[in-house]
This record gives C-alpha cells, structure tokens and sequence, in this order.
C-alpha cells in the first residue's frame, strides 16, 4: 500500500511548482491571479489563482504593507473576495510594492496557487523531484521495509495522501489485553504532514483498537509536532528518530487505555452533553459518540465513543485525525474534564 501512496504523491508532485522571490517582484493580473518573476534562463510560469486558503495567507501577508511590521492585522477577507478582480489586483500590486523587502514562496499546484508562505519555508522538490510529503512516505517505506522481519504484522490504518496533506497511521505491533473490555490493539504511530502551512510535521503515538477500528492519537510531548522552519534535512533527521521513539510511548498508551477501561465516570450523559456542547458536535456526531460508548460508562468509553465517530461520521482525513486527538486527550485528560463538561451541560439546560 505504502507504493500505491508513494505513486499517487508523485503524480501529485508533477502538477507542483515552487516559486521564491522577493514579494515585490510578483504580480497581479486583471484576474487577480498571480504572476511569479521569471527566473533567468527560464520560461515565465503561467498566472496561479489562489484557492481559498493561499488568498487568506495573502490577507495576512499583506497586512504589514498597510498597517507596518509587526502587526498582526490582515486584510479584511470579506471585503477581499467581494470587491471585483480588477480592483482586488490593484490593491494588491500597490501593497506589494511596500512589503518591506519580504520574500515569498508562492507554491503552485496545476493552475492553482495553494500557498503563500514565507521564502525561507523548508520545502521544495529534491533532485528526483519529490516534494515534502513523498520524500516523508518514502523515509517511512525504507523504515518499514526493514522492520518486517522484527514485526510482520506492520500495516497501515486509512492512509490518505492530497496534494497538500499526508495522513498516515502505522501499526507495528499487534498486543492481546486480557481483558473483555478492549480486546486486540495494534500499536504504532500516526504521521503527518501539511504542504501549505497549514498543519505541522508530526509523529506522534497512536493506538488501533482492531475490535472497532477505531484509532486512538495522543498529541504528547514526547511526540514530534514540528512547524516547517529551519532545513528541511534536519526535519527528515527528526522525524525518522521519532518514529522509533514512539513505539515505547505507544505501549505506555495501551497500559493507561486498559485502566481506563475500569474508571467510571459519574453524570455520563451529562458529560458527554457537555462535551458536545465544548466541541461544537453535530447532531450525528453526539449520537455516533453515544453508539461508539458500547454502553460502557467509562472512561474508555467516551473515548471509543469518539475514536468510533472519527471514522464513521467524518470523511475529511484532518479532520478526522482532529478527532481521534481528541479521544487521546480525554484519555489522558484530567478528572476535572468531565466535572466541567457535566457543569457545561447543566448551565446550558437551564439556560444559562
């Protein structure tokens, strides 16, 4: 499967182009598509259209030209998308013109611009052509290729790869608890990765419930979450060193779900309402949590409930990630948690 992946981000990678110049010496067309510089000895690239997320980094880029460095004032979206291109493009091409010296790498995907980030961003094809996201699920083939004679179990849960995210969960280990509750889990890790600077490098502990499928994360300190600065060598140095650490962190992970399996929770309802209510859950998604819960009023619980709608009620593979964090953050959450979510419930019952 790590081929078929591997094979896709590459497709990917040949609509993909860099383009890292001062900000200045962009343009905007009629259009308000963006024009990069030509580079000497090279063909001007053609005019890029930023998609909804590489505009809204343009309004916070391009703040600093209006309001001076260091604000942290944008430009207003709203008003951004509402007036005409024309119009749009002008303004922007005068901004650009007091954008301090700044530089710009405008990653362009097809015909599309999908980020505006900053030209010192740790990115870029390498001499194959590989950007970001295959040169990372191409360090994770070289690692599981050479595990398989220690774990041949390994297997993948739901790996998805865009041409601006990667989300992948391995699992390297299948344990037996023992006990009725839980059954079978699979340990490994989960890996991530955003081209757009949007979302961090991350390799973090994660934990398979194969009864169910569900996929416990655990955002821990002693996994990688690493924002894209400095080289890029160093981040893949990184991140290779925190998968081997992160089997060790992922049975400490199953050891705190078994106990979770035996820690009932008071106002159950309660604090899943509350919870709900926190988070901003849909009506599907409260009553996928509830299903998910098996009826254990538990700790565990709560966080199969939730693990258990990640993956039957939402498609999007970020969000879907964001879900399952969740579930590991109310794994190893505080008591208080669930006394404030039951206290959530009842104000908002009464109307407070």
């Amino acid at each position: 499967m790590l081929d078929q992946l591997i094979n896709q981000s590459s497709e990917f990678d040949s609509r993909k182009a860099d383009h890292i110049a001062p900000a200045r010496e962009f343009h905007f067309n009629s259009l308000a598509a963006i024009e990069p510089p030509a580079i000497l000895g090279s063909l001007q690239s053609s005019p890029l259209m930023p998609d909804e997320h590489a505009l809204r980094q343009l309004c916070t880029k391009l703040g600093p030209a209006v309001w001076g460095k260091g604000t942290s004032k944008s430009l207003p979206y709203d008003y951004v998308t509402t007036i005409p291109a024309d119009l749009r493009s002008t303004a922007f091409n005068r901004h650009l013109q007091d954008a301090n010296g700044s530089r710009w790498m405008v990653r362009g995907y097809g015909n599309k611009a999908r980020a505006v980030l900053s030209g010192d961003y740790p990115g870029g094809a390498n001499h194959d052509g590989d950007f970001e996201n295959t040169q990372y699920l191409k360090a994770v083939h070289e690692l599981v290729t050479a595990s398989l004679p220690s774990f041949p179990e390994i297997r993948l849960v739901r790996p998805s790869v865009t041409p601006d995210d990667l989300n992948i969960k391995v699992m390297w280990k299948n344990v037996q608890t023992g006990t009725d509750e839980g059954g079978q889990y699979g340990i490994g890790v989960y890996i991530g990765n955003g081209e757009t600077g949007s979302k961090k490098l991350s390799v973090l502990p994660c934990l398979q419930r194969t009864k169910c499928d569900n996929s416990i994360i655990l955002d821990s300190e002693n996994g990688l979450a690493m924002v894209h600065r400095g080289s890029l060598a160093a981040m893949r140095t990184q991140f290779k060193a925190a998968i081997g650490r992160m089997f060790q962190v992922g049975a400490e992970l199953l050891d705190r779900m078994i106990a979770a399996e035996e820690e009932q929770i008071d106002d159950f309802e309660m604090v899943l309402g509350g919870l709900a209510i926190k988070h901003g859950w849909r009506d599907d998604i409260s009553a996928a949590v509830m299903v998910g819960t098996e009826g254990k009023r538990t700790r565990a619980g709560i966080v199969n409930g939730v693990t258990w709608a990640a993956h039957t009620r939402i498609e999007n593979p970020n969000e879907q990630v964001e879900m399952e964090m969740l579930g590991g953050s109310i794994l190893v959450a505080p008591d208080t948690l669930f006394a404030t979510a039951a206290k959530q419930c009842r104000r908002e019952m009464a109307g407070l």
